[in-house]
Order: structure tokens, then sequence, then C-alpha cells
């Protein structure tokens, strides 16, 4: 984490992307968005912030890497062209061409976009590489999109994917439920809660049980549990 406790998004420089939520936060449609934010967002949908972490970096690294490409995309076809990879002096000697004409008159174009149609299918059909070259070549190269907007994608993405978090809402199973999960008896399990071995939460005369920690117990039997007694049987003699 940066220095002063500010969180730069995965992949994202602070001075390449400036609606992302580095240095304490980002302005998206007037709105301030912090990762205090997102985190108290998280912890309403009863989701697990690391997980929920997890799901943005992956997100923001395709992101990333497809906005990469376009642009390398357009640099190769200005290189191919005309040998320049930013084409200002290329659109500078064809501007008639790039002020509302179209590709037929510039020598090769044809060929550089079926060439690059089969390194960049993603971008360039094979019967219309040309026409979708041209369309990419004569507007305004791409922004990075906004780590802002990513993060509330994975948020939303997250709630239908995510486990939500020990203890949230979301979590929360009776007594009876957590018994049967865990494979103890009920009253075991309001012990464990009392005695705060197992998360959960007291409503009315009864108490809410982590599921995501019943299912945990499960996986480790002897967890809180007291020892078995060991019975001998009489010697024979």
């Amino acid at each position: 984490m940066p220095a002063g406790g500010a969180w730069a998004p995965t992949g994202c420089a602070p001075d390449s992307c400036g609606a992302c939520i580095h240095a304490g936060g980002a302005v998206r449609g007037g709105v301030l968005v912090t990762l205090s934010e997102f985190k108290a967002a998280a912890a309403e949908y009863g989701l697990d912030w690391p997980a929920v972490r997890g799901l943005y970096d992956s997100m923001r690294a395709e992101e990333l890497a497809q906005h990469g490409r376009q642009l390398e995309l357009r640099a190769e076809a200005f290189r191919r062209i005309s040998g320049d990879e930013h084409g200002g002096r290329f659109k500078l000697a064809h501007r008639a061409e790039f002020g509302g004409g179209d590709h037929a008159t510039i020598p090769g174009f044809d060929e550089v976009a079926a060439e690059l149609a089969g390194e960049y299918p993603e971008a360039l059909g094979t019967e219309t590489a040309a026409d979708d070259l041209w369309s990419i070549l004569t507007t305004p190269a791409p922004e990075a999109p906004p780590a802002a907007d990513c993060m509330a994608r994975a948020l939303e993405r997250a709630r239908q994917e995510c486990p939500a978090a020990p203890g949230s809402v979301r979590d929360l199973i009776s007594t009876a439920e957590a018994a049967a999960l865990a494979d103890v008896s009920e009253q075991w399990i309001r012990r464990l809660v009392r005695s705060g071995k197992l998360p959960g939460r007291q409503v009315g005369r009864s108490y809410a049980v982590s599921a995501a920690a019943a299912a945990r117990f499960r996986r480790h039997p002897t967890a809180g549990r007291p020892r078995a007694r060991v019975h001998l049987e009489p010697a024979p003699f």
C-alpha cells in the first residue's frame, strides 16, 4: 500500500488514469468515490473484502490488457503504413482522407489491414478488416476505463459469485441449521457462540450463527469440542 494509506489499483499508475482510486479517491460523475466507500458497500452487501479486491484485480488486469491491445493496434497500423507509429505526419499528408474521405486512395492500406486482422482478430474482422481498421484510425485513441467503474462492476459481480463474509447478515443461519451443518448438537452450538468460539449474535432469546464458521467447524471437527472419554473394558482376570 502506498505511503499515507492510499490505495492504488493494481496495474494503474497514478499519472496514467485520472479517474483511478489513487491518493484517497476518484471523481466519477461529480461524486467522490473512495476506497473506504467501496469497503463500506462490500460490508453492507455482506461480502468478504479480500475476495472483492481479488476479483477487482483480475477484472482490472484484463481491462487494462484490452486497452493496451487497442493502443498497440493503432501504433502498429500507423508504423506499417507510414513508418511513424504516432501517425501525425501521415494524417497530415492524407488530411483529405482523414477529414471525411476513405482509405481507398492510401497505398497498401488494405494489405496492412489484412495482415493485422490475423494478429488482432478481436478488433478486425476477416472480411471487414480494412473498414474496421479505418474506423479505429479515424477516431481518437481510447482512454483507459476508470478504475472506479471497474470496482463498481466488481462489487456487483461479487454479490453473485463471492461467499458472504463471516458474521454478515447474508452469512447468518439459525442454531439448528448450524448444528446440522457442523454435525453437533444445537446445545453445543449455543455454548460455542456464548464462549466466543463461534461467530454469531443474539437475536431475541436465540442466536444467529455464521454459516461459514459452522462449515469450517465441520472441516475441523475437534475445534472447540470436548475430548471423548476413553472407556476401558475391565480386565477378564
